[in-house]
């Protein structure tokens, strides 16, 4: 289980990537599986070899816990197969869910390495053999050290690793699909707009079940929460309005071609719920913090399911919260190898954002 110390990538944009220049990253949802392919020879320069998007049935996940492990095999098998690649250098994701992430200050006061100095504080809350842990040294006080620190149980962590071994798949190492989220940000930011990585920034990251909101600064996670709103409730209203069928629903949802009262009936509405969603997020925030410089957000990001009830979106979030708000969608800054269809990428870029900073981590 790792994490990427993102600060460094904010601080050092041309760090090195690989020794191959070749990742893929895997994200796995209770609706699809996600595989991105990249190669770059640094993180200015990354192309996107190929990507894949595979729908799952709906029984194979109960939230975050695997239900039906040799159904998960077998679609992750057949979707490795037909994603037909060489590259061993694999990173997969845990949900944030079943992980435990916080900011520790190390008093280094003593002998004691970083690495001895983590397995006390773990062992002070249980049993640390039952724990898959791993942590990214963040600044280097007088004092001690900053460290993310980011801990799962090891059964948790171990029911993923031991489907991917049986669909084929050895990942080389695992990480958290909120990390990876933040991974893209800044990748985004890095080549977009530098200005931002001295800012406090929210990233709310449109998912399938739910939406992470982020407060982020200068590379450091601020404070985050899982918004009960995503993908899945957006279908739900179309099938309510519609009376349609789950499965009509969701084709639906990807259609270009949607009814003319689509935009009020269910993007509008959808809209409305998530700017409310957003406005307490920020208020929860502002109740958290002390009363430091730049603690204030100062622009609002809008990632993941952009097609899920986007349209118009940050500008009414602009309005309404008088915040600068944009969409933002990374992956999309990778040029387009002749393998991949531009026109498609289009239309499925946007499920792509937590693969394609998991992919990132790998290089």
């Amino acid at each position: 289980m790792h994490i990427k110390n993102v600060k460094t990538k904010l601080k050092n944009p041309k760090v090195s990537v690989s020794a191959s220049g070749q990742s893929v990253g895997i994200e796995v949802t209770p609706r699809t599986i996600c595989m991105v392919q990249l190669n770059a020879r640094s993180l200015n320069q990354i192309q996107l070899e190929k990507y894949l998007i595979s729908p799952l049935p709906k029984n194979i996940f109960n939230g975050s816990s695997i239900e039906d492990f040799d159904l998960l095999v077998a679609k992750l098998q057949q979707a490795w197969q037909t994603f037909h690649t060489s590259c061993k250098n694999i990173t997969t994701a845990i949900p944030q869910k079943l992980t435990n992430i916080q900011f520790q200050h190390l008093e280094l006061t003593n002998e004691a390495s970083v690495a001895e100095s983590i397995e006390m504080e773990l062992s002070q809350h249980g049993d640390i053999d039952a724990l898959s842990y791993d942590y990214a040294e963040l600044d280097t006080a007088a004092s001690g050290k900053d460290v993310v620190l980011v801990s799962s149980n090891r059964e948790d962590v171990d029911l993923r690793i031991d489907a991917y071994n049986a669909a084929g798949i050895t990942p080389a190492q695992m990480d958290v699909d909120v990390i990876a989220v933040i991974n893209a940000i800044h990748t985004w930011i890095n080549q977009q707009h530098a200005e931002l990585a001295e800012q406090t920034i929210a990233v709310f990251d449109l998912g399938y079940t739910d939406t992470k909101a982020l407060i982020l600064r200068k590379g450091r996670l601020l404070y985050k929460q899982e918004i009960n709103l995503g993908q899945e409730q957006l279908m739900q209203l179309i099938r309510r309005n519609y009376q349609l069928t789950e499965e009509e629903a969701w084709q639906l949802l990807y259609n270009p071609e949607k009814p003319e009262d689509y935009l009020v009936k269910v993007e509008g509405a959808f809209q409305t719920q998530l700017i409310q969603e957003i406005q307490r997020v920020l208020q929860f925030y502002y109740t958290t913090i002390s009363q430091e410089n730049d603690a204030d957000v100062q622009s609002i990001l809008i990632s993941g399911h952009g097609g899920a009830g986007s349209q118009g979106l940050a500008e009414k979030i602009q309005n309404q919260i008088h915040i600068s708000s944009q969409q933002v969608n990374p992956v999309t800054l990778a040029q387009l190898s002749n393998q991949v269809d531009a026109q498609q990428f289009t239309q499925d870029s946007n499920v792509l954002n937590v693969a394609f900073g998991l992919a990132v981590r790998g290089l």
